[in-house]
């Protein structure tokens, strides 16, 4: 059933297909260390939406690349659940 529903998300949505794959074969094993995922253009709200999603399916670490003064507020405004400094890095 599982497949079944994955097999037509990807249907429905090419791009939702092709990512998907990526983030299954991105999810680490068992007692392996999160793999830190680097996004340069961190001020960008797509990325930082892209960072949240990242953090919610537990694929890695995102390391944002961004001014703090920039990239803190629009964490707010956009309303995004995880916290600089645990869950993603912020380099200035």
């Amino acid at each position: 059933l599982k497949a079944y529903a994955s097999d037509l998300l990807g249907k429905v949505d090419q791009s939702f297909s092709i990512m998907r794959r990526i983030f299954l074969q991105a999810q680490p094993l068992e007692g392996e260390r999160l793999k830190r995922i680097v996004y340069p253009e961190g001020e960008d709200p797509r990325i930082l939406q892209t960072a949240q999603e990242v953090v919610n399916l537990g694929i890695g670490k995102p390391v944002l690349l961004g001014r703090p003064e920039v990239v803190e507020p629009l964490i707010r405004d956009l309303g995004l659940g995880f916290s600089l400094g645990d869950e993603v890095e912020l380099i200035n």
